[in-house]
């Protein structure tokens, strides 16, 4: 078992991959529950920056986090944090 991937723009679905089960799957962190596409529905909308700064990312890197221009440092620390404690990732 894996999880289809769909790429959609505002035209439609325009093609898909499948990934397989040995893969490391997309999970998403929101209001402290994980989702995981192996098991739920995930659908992300990404801004033109988005994309920008995904395409950009160090091939190494594989969490991409965004948060609220007003949230100070030291919460959006607190919560990059709580992130990885979720997924698992606090040595990093």
């Amino acid at each position: 078992m894996g999880t289809n991937h769909y790429l959609c723009d505002q035209h439609g679905c325009v093609g898909s991959a499948f990934t397989d089960r040995r893969v490391r799957r997309m999970r998403v962190v929101a209001n402290n529950t994980v989702s995981d596409a192996e098991h739920q529905f995930i659908a992300i909308e990404l801004s033109e920056a988005d994309k920008q700064n995904i395409a950009n990312m160090d091939p190494e890197a594989t969490l991409y986090m965004c948060w609220p221009d007003y949230m100070s440092k030291k919460a959006s620390g607190a919560k990059i944090r709580q992130a990885k404690n979720l997924l698992g990732r606090n040595d990093e």
